[in-house]
């Protein structure tokens, strides 16, 4: 059962990175297309300006969607806790991630669960 779960996860971890990174290089495609009759400098500047824009966005909306769906185990006492969107977006690491445990107050690599069901 507990595999299954994992697998779930980094299923959909997976999905919602393939989208994440297709919007990011939809948008930027699309400004290039857009932007074809003006000059070198404009286009850089739009790329630059709506990429970075979009890959933010793209970050918060992804950060916001992990953090409502999974919480985190730590490796050392085995408590489940939650994240914030501001720890969820600096923390190190993908699926498991190096977090403070709120319990034992030592750094470990916890590992992304699902969150229980409401």
């Amino acid at each position: 059962m507990k595999h299954r779960g994992k697998l779930r996860n980094r299923m959909l971890l997976f999905i919602h990175s393939c989208i994440f990174a297709s919007v990011t290089v939809g948008g930027m495609v699309l400004i290039v297309v857009l932007s074809k009759d003006l000059s070198k400098l404009v286009r850089v500047f739009l790329l630059i300006t709506y990429g970075v824009s979009l890959w933010i966005v793209g970050g918060l909306l992804y950060a916001r969607w992990e953090t409502k769906h999974f919480a985190y185990r730590c490796a050392r006492c085995g408590h489940e806790f939650d994240i914030s969107l501001w720890t969820c977006m600096i923390a190190l690491g993908g699926l498991d991630k190096y977090l403070k445990c709120p319990k034992c107050h030592k750094r470990s690599w916890a590992t992304m669960i699902d969150k229980p069901e409401k």
